[in-house]
Formats: structure tokens, sequence, C-alpha cells
């Protein structure tokens, strides 16, 4: 794809090839769309991002690519959800750590009014709650 063609193009799902890429865990895919002007915050019919796709599924390399680029990481989706609260339901700390020091909300709410804080303790990720803490 060359510089100034559509990077933005969206599937049925209104994912992009970046949104994809990061629900993939494609980090070689995300720089190169970034590259070309993909847009980062470009959301999906969930109100997914690419970064919120990333931290759901565990792919810490993707995530630290695209804090890189500027993402903005407090954006929620349909149900409320930021990358920090997706990536602590899963349990993967290393992205929530990634997220954390790249500056994202450890006080943000869902729709649920659960924190990331809340769904750690509540599920018994420790070494997520150590993390949360810490940020505070």
């Amino acid at each position: 794809m060359a510089r100034g063609e559509d990077a933005d193009g969206r599937d049925i799902e209104g994912k992009t090839a970046l949104i994809n890429a990061g629900w993939r865990g494609d980090p070689v895919m995300v720089g190169a769309l970034i590259e070309v002007g993909a847009d980062p915050d470009a959301i999906d019919k969930t109100g997914r991002s690419a970064i919120n796709w990333a931290s759901s599924n565990g792919h810490a390399d993707v995530v630290q690519r695209l804090i890189k680029s500027g993402v903005e990481l407090d954006v929620p989706d349909d149900a409320g959800r930021t990358a920090l609260i997706r990536a602590t339901i899963n349990g993967h700390a290393d992205v929530v750590k990634a997220l954390v020091a790249g500056g994202a909300r450890a006080d943000a709410k869902d729709k649920s009014r659960q924190s990331a804080l809340d769904y750690a303790k509540k599920q018994g990720y420790e070494d997520i709650v150590r993390i949360l803490t810490q940020a505070r």
C-alpha cells in the first residue's frame, strides 16, 4: 500500500486493516500501516480500536507499538471498557504494565461501574492488582 492510498478501508464488521492487525497481534503489519497513515484510533462497529483488540488478546508488542504511535489509550468500547480494562479481564499482566507505563488511566470504569482494579481483584490476578495499585 502506497502512502496516500486508503489505509482505513473497512470490512463488513467495520474493522480497518490496522484493527485486524492489532487483533491478530502482527507488529510488523501494525508498523507498516501506521507508516502509510492508517488511523490508530479508528474503531469498529463494537467501538473497539486496534489497541483495544491487541490488549484484549494479550499482544504486548503490538500494544507498545501503538502507544509509540500516540494512540488514544482510554477510549471505551461499546461496553465502556478501555484497553486497560480489557487486558485486565483477560489476565494479560505484561499488557497492563505497558498500558500503565504509557499513561492509561487506571481509574477508568466501564458501564457496569467496574475499574480494571475491580476486575483484577475479583479474578484473583495478584500481579495485576500490584501493577494497578502502584499506578494510583
